[in-house]
């Protein structure tokens, strides 16, 4: 038990050769939005796409069919938005967010699970320190914990990131107490909360509302607000990872195929008389996505539609394709397809423009499926852009990281898988 909850909360594993790799069309920085329990709660924040996190996927993968007739006990984490098995350990959790305001700063803490020695704390702030050349940062913030009784804790890993004026991160660390209440240390600014035993069911899909579609349980836990709804949502399958739920931004917004795609982009909500409410920018932006709010009153017969979910296909990888570096101006066919899994890579041509190699590529599509983004191993690409006249994707790389010719291979497929996910929210 204990090592499952460090697994999922706290190993990250970073890619070998990230260097040689470009994740085209993957996790652009996002803006999201605070809701918060004063007048901050409409704030937005702006996350800009100068840096990049190692994300866990918190995505349930199904349970194991040959213990059906075992009786498991799983618990809901919230904030962070999965589930767990549990034994006869239990995990402490934070229920509600907790909103806590100095001056003209704030800090949020997010989500908080605690197991035996290991607690796991997620925090928004637009906490920085004032720097004479560069107006604010938040390099040299000071995280800590304190206990009830007093004990200090220094975190023992985390992962933050920041854009603008508004950063966000994940903090681990180990306690020696038993206590249910501790106070997050950010500098000089103390943010106490409290952790609770979590939700218990025997059942993933007696958490709350949900839809079967394709192979995939969505579940909808609904919390009404002062000013709308929030919608925390979790999912299981048995052979698909979701990471992510349908939001327009959290789509690369390249058309892998020159023919037009036509599909509802985000989540909403549909009331009796026919009327969509769309979610606004959603709190949580690492990773999976999973809390999403709404300008809509509680009231009889809302649903939630999921147009879509978002989909990795991890350990899948074509073969690899040997390509010729052209002379300057020179353009050389390819007209190559590599296999992905289900999906087919076209490689049309190859051709040379003073110190720029491009690429010509298109991917097909499947009945119910299409190519989000993808990684490309073997070089160091840096552009990615639609041909204007043709409409298929450049792959555009520099001429002095390739030799006479040079290898490539596409890997870890993330597709948009169409649906008709319909929950209803009463």
């Amino acid at each position: 038990m204990d090592k499952n909850l460090k697994d999922k909360l706290k190993n990250i594993t970073i890619p070998e050769n990230i260097d040689k790799k470009i994740e085209l069309g993957f996790d652009e920085a996002r803006i999201y939005k605070n809701k918060r329990k004063n007048k901050f709660r409409k704030s937005l924040i702006g996350l800009a796409a100068s840096f990049a996190l190692v994300f866990i996927s918190m995505s349930l993968i199904g349970f194991d069919k040959v213990e059906a007739a075992i009786k498991q006990v799983l618990q809901y984490i919230p904030g962070f938005n999965y589930v767990i098995e549990s034994d006869e350990d239990n995990v402490l959790v934070l229920k509600d967010k907790v909103f806590y305001e100095e001056d003209d700063f704030y800090v949020t803490i997010t989500a908080a699970a605690k197991l035996n020695g290991n607690l796991n704390v997620a925090v928004e702030s637009n906490y920085m320190i004032a720097d004479e050349e560069i107006n604010k940062y938040f390099d040299h913030i000071e995280i800590s914990l304190k206990d009830e009784n007093g004990n200090s804790y220094n975190h023992s890993g985390f992962d933050v990131g920041s854009g603008g004026e508004f950063w966000s991160g994940e903090y681990f660390f180990e306690v020696e107490d038993a206590s249910n209440s501790y106070f997050l240390l950010v500098n000089d600014m103390e943010v106490p909360f409290t952790l609770e035993e979590g939700t218990k069911v025997e059942d993933f899909l007696q958490l709350g509302n949900h839809a079967s579609y394709k192979g995939i349980d969505i579940v909808a836990i609904k919390k009404p607000l002062e000013d709308g709804l929030m919608i925390s949502l979790l999912n299981q399958s048995n052979d698909k990872m979701v990471i992510d739920y349908p939001f327009q931004e959290a789509l690369s917004g390249i058309n892998w195929n020159s023919e037009p795609l036509e599909f509802e982009k985000s989540m909403y909500i549909l009331d009796k008389e026919g009327n969509k409410t769309y979610p606004n920018i959603p709190s949580s932006f690492a990773g999976l996505m999973s809390d999403f709010y709404f300008d809509i009153e509680d009231k009889e017969g809302l649903q939630l539609l999921l147009p879509y979910l978002r989909i990795r296909n991890s350990n899948v990888k074509s073969d690899k394709l040997k390509i010729e570096t052209p002379n300057d101006g020179e353009l050389i066919d390819i007209n190559k397809v590599l296999a992905i899994g289900e999906f087919e890579m076209s490689i049309f041509d190859v051709k040379r423009q003073d110190e720029e190699i491009l690429i010509r590529v298109e991917s097909n599509f499947l009945e119910d499926e299409f190519l989000d983004s993808i990684s490309l191993t073997g070089i160091n690409a840096y552009g990615l852009c639609a041909n204007e006249s043709t409409g298929e994707i450049e792959i555009t790389i520099d001429v002095e990281d390739v030799g006479s010719s040079f290898s490539i291979y596409f890997e870890d497929p993330e597709t948009i898988l169409l649906g008709n996910w319909i929950i209803d929210l009463d």
